[in-house]
């Protein structure tokens, strides 16, 4: 599992480059649209984490 997550975190980092890469060089409006994609499903995934944390212990085991 150790060796899934490094690799997923390596694939992300190198993802994150590239796309800056995109849009630094061509200004694309797909681009803008993948970054604003990207971050609202970065957002709404922090504020799932977040709730879970605060839910009682039954709700948390009915949304898993």
């Amino acid at each position: 599992m150790t060796m899934v997550l490094l690799i997923l975190a390596v694939a992300c980092g190198a993802f994150c480059v590239w796309l800056t890469v995109r849009i630094v060089n061509r200004r694309e409006q797909w681009t803008a649209w993948t970054v604003v994609a990207i971050a609202v499903l970065v957002y709404v995934a922090g504020l799932v984490v977040l709730m879970d944390r605060k839910l009682p212990a039954p709700l948390s085991n009915w949304i898993d």
